[in-house]
């Protein structure tokens, strides 16, 4: 009850600062793409939005940020530890299946991901999101954050096409038009 509260109170507080919150998502699961994500604004501001629009969201984050005392807010709000890094001979972990069991054991689900993969300038997305929508038979959802025209929403629902050019063809189309926090650190997939 408090945190519905507190998250009223942020929002009405954005609203204020002229941010808007729009297109909220017309499916009830999906692979959220952010795009554009160039600042850690970003991350406030979308879990406001999803809090908001009352999306059960899950994202992967560093496990290295799961630990006390941060891993409560983390775990809270979503949060996926992954390991990134594997010593030799360790054994790897299968983070694609593990996605793609989590939908089909949900109703209502919405991955996060950013396919850039940082924060910095990087035309080499990561093409996971594809492959887990794919073979979880999940659409892709648009999410974005318009830093000039402060908004912050889902918009554009893409179902994976038969290969993943086609797909990334459309998503482009999409992420060409919103304006992230830093634009010279955005760059779209050449094709």
């Amino acid at each position: 009850m408090l945190s519905n509260f507190v998250t009223q109170v942020f929002v009405y507080l954005l609203h204020l600062a002229g941010w808007s919150f729009t297109d909220e998502p017309s499916v009830k699961k999906g692979i959220v793409l952010v795009a554009g994500h160039t600042s850690n604004w970003d991350f406030p501001l979308g879990l406001l939005f999803s809090k908001a629009a009352k999306m059960k969201i899950r994202y992967t984050i560093k496990k290295e940020w799961i630990r006390f005392p941060f891993s409560y807010f983390f775990l809270s709000t979503g949060a996926i530890g992954i390991q990134r890094k594997f010593k030799t001979g360790e054994q790897k972990v299968d983070y694609s299946s593990q996605m793609i069991q989590m939908f089909e054991k949900s109703d209502q689900l919405f991955l996060v991901i950013t396919p850039e993969g940082t924060r910095s300038a990087n035309g080499q997305w990561k093409k996971g999101f594809y492959r887990i929508a794919k073979k979880a038979n999940v659409p892709l959802v648009m999410g974005y954050i318009d830093y000039k025209k402060k908004e912050v929403g889902c918009h554009h629902i893409i179902y994976p096409k038969e290969t993943y050019e086609e797909t990334q063809k459309e998503i482009n189309d999409f992420y060409a038009k919103i304006n992230p926090k830093y634009p010279e650190k955005f760059i779209l997939p050449k094709l």
